[in-house]
């Protein structure tokens, strides 16, 4: 193959400085999808457990991902799936009144019952048409 300058080069050895120079800016497209996912975001019982104030559910990885991402997303709804029973309700309720307390509206917030979720509470982002959602409280 010749190049443009009239000498050979080997077509393998011409792509790999084309391949690299559009790796980033694919990486820079590509990235901001993987961080604006609709999750699921996972909470398990282990951060739970730990002492909350305001500043530490607020801190909390988890939260502060799907609050962001939820507040990228104009008229969705953050999901908070929950075990079953008591205590998985309880833990959706108290971690949706966290929520409510750091801003986030409580009609935004939709409480289910996440089969298999023992030990944890997933938080999803949930894209509704106007006038679509209901806010399940303990469901």
């Amino acid at each position: 193959m010749l190049a443009r300058s009239g000498r050979r080069s080997c077509p393998a050895r011409s792509r790999r400085p084309l391949r690299r120079r559009h790796l980033l800016p694919a990486l820079l497209l590509v990235l901001p999808a993987l961080v604006l996912a609709d999750g699921p975001f996972t909470l398990d019982a282990a951060e739970w457990a730990r002492p909350r104030s305001g500043e530490a559910v607020a801190a909390m990885p988890t939260v502060r991902e799907a609050v962001y991402v939820w507040a990228q997303s104009p008229g969705a709804a953050l999901v908070i799936r929950h075990p079953r029973g008591e205590a998985g309700i309880l833990w959706a309720e108290e971690l949706r009144d966290w929520l409510v307390a750091l801003g986030v509206p409580s009609a935004d917030i939709d409480l289910r019952v996440g089969s298999g979720l023992e030990g944890r509470v997933e938080l999803a982002i949930a894209r509704v048409s106007s006038g679509a959602r209901v806010n399940s409280g303990a469901s």
